[in-house]
């Protein structure tokens, strides 16, 4: 069975995926102002999230 992986690696992952989306948007020329404030009140919730303790 795998191990859980750490928060640090959960959120080196996170950061990944961030990159990962980022890139296609601007791709695709979908990455505006809007788009990428989206992004920075997601990640917050996440954040908030896990600091209540919420799986």
């Amino acid at each position: 069975m795998p191990k859980a992986p750490t928060p640090e690696e959960m959120l080196h992952q996170l950061h990944l995926t961030i990159r990962f989306w980022e890139a296609k948007l601007l791709d695709r020329g979908l990455l505006n102002p809007s788009t990428a404030a989206l992004v920075e009140f997601t990640v917050e919730y996440l954040k908030e999230l896990d600091k209540r303790g919420y799986p």
